[in-house]
């Protein structure tokens, strides 16, 4: 019969031939399979029965999602829509299983997402294009990928509400999910009428009765997996060598001491002292039409400089900070753990001693018990911005108010200043957006040996 392998069009033999019923799969594996040329929804029992080709099993295709950048927080604004989509297909249908699906789901809108498939013997990794989706049904997680290009997702976008609408539709097997995306994109306060409207009928069910059957799932899942059955072990306790860049931040591998102990080097004279200044917002300056830098050779860095940009000096200084008696916190450090499931952060502090000691020896990893997931960053004044990316940038969206971010730098009198802003991504004033252009992803980049020449 006649189909598609890939980029090949032709005939092939039934026996190796797929028939793809419904959309939703993944190009990534339609590319690996023959499928066959017939329409979809005209039925994969039919087509087997009459033409012998077999349908592609979705219950045998196995998903994996070996990681992702969340770009923003909108499963609030998907809970809140889930009730009345809810209500729209309960009226239609009598799937049962369908509707729990839905009543379970939860979502994450991210910037990049790498899913692993595994089919017929064959596993590879594939990523969703842009407002392309995927659904994990084992972990009952809608992932919707963003513009990469995009630093601030708009809720109110029709691309986004119409991948939620695809993804939905698939879920409930249906060609259109067209109704799913104008609740999702309608107003809150809207969404009654509309479902009227949609439904053709009175929608007359006792609407916070169908509310409280999605309250119990109203929290999403932890972004990181964290293992329970193992310590977290004690960061490096010497630095490994190090660079800073312009901006004051260190390239290469950061390496930790144990929180519990000072190392001979930083432990001064003076006693601890912690004085609350007042912070006056500084707003950035008109930029020049033109600026001309002379280009000066040799080290630019004082030794308190690279110090101060010593990502390992600087966490210590924030434990030191986070453990003083005026605080009341216990400070436990885990920026050693690194990973697409570490926490995205550099200290966890909690509210006492024996909270932190059952998060440190895996008794007890209740994320809930943390005070303050901290970002720590040491720059050289305060002048440097700060980045956030993969996992924590996952985890300041994630964690909301409970994520910090400490900057740390040395003042004119020799003495450290410590700024801390809660929510960072959510002080709005203080983001700039960015784009980051990785030239080892695309084919289109040039690449060239250059040898000799100037040194």
């Amino acid at each position: 019969m006649w189909g598609r392998h890939g980029n090949m069009r032709g005939y092939f033999p039934i026996s190796e031939l797929h028939h793809v019923d419904m959309e939703g799969l993944p190009e990534a594996l339609l590319e690996r399979l023959k499928i066959v040329d017939l329409p979809h929804r005209v039925g994969a029992e039919k087509v087997k029965r009459i033409f012998g080709v077999q349908p592609v099993d979705r219950m045998a295709i196995k998903y994996h999602v070996k990681n992702f950048h969340l770009s923003i927080d909108i499963d609030p604004e998907f809970q809140k829509a889930k009730p009345y989509i809810y209500l729209l297909r309960s009226s239609q249908t009598s799937q049962t299983w369908h509707l729990n699906i839905l009543k379970e789901l939860h979502l994450k809108v991210c910037s990049e997402i790498s899913v692993e498939m595994s089919y017929e013997g064959e596993t590879f990794k594939f990523q969703p294009p842009v407002w392309g989706w995927h659904v994990d049904r084992e972990t009952n997680l809608l992932y919707v990928r963003s513009d990469p290009a995009e630093s601030l997702v708009d809720i109110t976008s029709d691309l986004l509400a119409d991948a939620i609408g695809q993804a939905l539709a698939s879920i409930f097997s249906l060609a259109d999910g067209g109704e799913f995306a104008r609740i999702f994109h309608c107003k809150h306060k809207d969404r009654e009428a509309l479902l009227r409207r949609l439904r053709g009928e009175a929608a007359d069910e006792d609407m916070e009765k169908i509310m409280d059957k999605f309250s119990s799932q109203s929290q999403i899942q932890q972004l990181p997996k964290f293992p329970e059955d193992q310590p977290i072990p004690d960061p490096p306790q010497k630095n490994e060598n190090t660079t800073a860049t312009d901006n004051g931040e260190i390239l290469g591998v950061t390496t930790l001491q144990n929180c519990e102990e000072t190392p001979p080097e930083d432990r001064g004279t003076k006693p601890l002292k912690i004085e609350e200044v007042i912070h006056e917002p500084k707003f950035p300056t008109q930029r020049r039409d033109l600026n001309i830098k002379k280009t000066i050779s040799g080290n630019r860095y004082h030794d308190t400089v690279i110090k101060m940009t010593d990502g390992a000096f600087t966490e210590r200084k924030v434990v030191e900070f986070e453990g003083a008696d005026e605080n009341n916190r216990y400070p436990l450090r885990v920026g050693q753990i690194t990973g697409s499931h570490a926490l995205g952060c550099d200290v966890l502090s909690f509210a006492s001693e024996q909270d932190r000691e059952d998060f440190r020896t895996g008794k007890n990893r209740d994320l809930s018990r943390v005070l303050r997931f901290i970002e720590v960053k040491g720059r050289k004044n305060e002048g440097g911005s700060i980045e956030l990316r993969g996992n924590e940038q996952s985890a300041a969206i994630e964690y909301g108010e409970r994520y910090y971010l400490y900057r740390l730098h040395k003042s004119m009198s020799d003495k450290f200043v410590l700024s801390i802003l809660r929510n960072p991504l959510g002080q709005k004033e203080a983001l700039e957006p960015a784009v980051h252009v990785d030239l080892n992803r695309t084919k289109r980049t040039e690449r060239f040996e250059i040898d000799g020449g100037i040194q």
